[in-house]
């Protein structure tokens, strides 16, 4: 019977949350640029409103001034046009920087739903390669090629225990056999995946693409097979 599967089924839902909010993060950031122009604009526009409107206090002034000297005025004042057109243009510039608020705070509240999901994303990948059946796999025939090694590192000692010229031991056996007097073991065991390069490369990767095959694991016609 093979090894349980571990789902990875809420990990391709939080993916699939982070791809949902990171486009929705984009299109913000482009509506961000679009508005600033739009409220740039609307600040050009009340400036010159402005500038205008008091030019029209100057030339609404004088002309009262021509009036009361009896003079004659053509055309009407345009004082209330121009009052107008800078209420106008300050009710558009209201109107983008609410515009430009809003976009900024639907950013920063997608940016902290995002970290939030990138967050949740990695434990799961963590939890996922934690309980592999290809980890524990590994950690077996970790633990089996262990237990022959130390057997015959056994022989060996109990050879030169008895006379037997067996020599130095040299190259990958002799190093194992040196760990074992020192440390009381020969292969140091990463009991969790983020003591393996390996395995803590795959969780990263395991985050960002649930299908991403486990370090050992089988494919056959492009499904999973432990």
């Amino acid at each position: 019977m093979g090894a349980p599967v571990v789902s990875r089924d809420r990990l391709k839902d939080l993916v699939a949350q982070i791809g949902k909010v990171e486009s929705d993060l984009a299109k913000v950031s482009d509506l961000r640029w679009e508005l600033s122009g739009k409220r740039m604009t609307a600040e050009q526009a009340l400036q010159k409103a402005t500038e205008e409107l008091e030019q029209a206090r100057y030339m609404d002034a004088s002309r009262l001034v021509d009036v009361a000297l009896g003079r004659d005025v053509a055309g009407p004042s345009d004082l209330t046009a121009q009052e107008e057109c800078v209420m106008a243009a300050k009710a558009d510039l209201d109107r983008a920087e609410g515009y430009c608020a809003e976009v900024r705070a639907r950013s920063e509240e997608y940016q902290t739903l995002l970290d939030t999901l990138k967050v949740k994303a990695t434990q799961e990948a963590n939890r996922i390669t934690a309980e592999s059946p290809e980890f524990a796999a590994m950690l077996e025939d970790v633990r089996q090629a262990e237990a022959v090694l130390m057997r015959a590192v056994s022989e060996v000692q109990i050879l030169k225990r008895r006379g037997v010229p067996v020599g130095k031991l040299h190259g990958l056996f002799g190093e194992l056999a040196d760990r074992f007097h020192k440390h009381g073991d020969l292969v140091k065991v990463p009991m969790h995946p983020v003591e393996s390069t390996e395995w803590a490369q795959f969780a990263q990767m395991l985050a960002m693409n649930p299908d991403t095959p486990a370090p050992g694991a089988r494919l056959k016609k492009g499904r999973w097979r432990s």
